[in-house]
């Protein structure tokens, strides 16, 4: 219903690129890109509808795992697309 709460906690964005060696080199020995956020960095409300939109970097991407979490209670949902 995206009210306040549930955007408080963080998100996050992995992208898993089509050739590892397009990622930053401190991110290659985890095989993904991060893009955390906090939902006020690229988030809004629109008709009762949460959405973010967060810039995607230029290479090819391969799968997109996307998600919300805290430090008290880890994962509280994700989703996965692509391979």
């Amino acid at each position: 219903n995206c009210a306040a709460d549930d955007t408080a906690a963080r998100f996050f964005l992995h992208i898993v690129p089509v050739d590892a060696q397009d990622l930053p080199a401190e991110r290659r020995p985890h095989g993904f890109d991060s893009r955390d956020f906090d939902f006020a960095r690229y988030g809004g409300r629109l008709d009762g509808i949460c959405l973010a939109l967060v810039p995607l970097p230029a290479y090819p991407i391969a799968s997109l795992r996307a998600g919300q979490h805290t430090p008290a209670q880890g994962e509280l949902w994700s989703v996965e697309t692509g391979e």
